[in-house]
């Protein structure tokens, strides 16, 4: 499979229309699908919280997408 430019744009778009923010997206081959581990969410941390949003399941259901960095910018107390 390969992404041309019009493809690589409108995924950026709908992805950018979705989140309701400007993002970036890279593509990475691979050889076979890898499956994504289903772990438990956490009570009260970060990941746990990123997994329960809507935003984030939907993403997780049609893209396959995974986790990977969680950057929180509430206050700290």
């Amino acid at each position: 499979m390969s992404f041309g430019a019009d493809a690589k744009r409108i995924m950026i778009a709908t992805a950018s229309g979705v989140l309701g923010r400007p993002i970036k997206t890279k593509v990475i081959s691979g050889g076979t699908p890898q499956a994504v581990p289903n772990t438990p969410a956490s009570n009260g941390g970060g990941r746990g919280r990123a997994e329960q949003d809507p935003i984030v399941q939907r993403m997780k259901e049609k893209f396959g997408a995974e986790i990977r960095t969680i950057i929180d910018y509430r206050e700290k107390r």
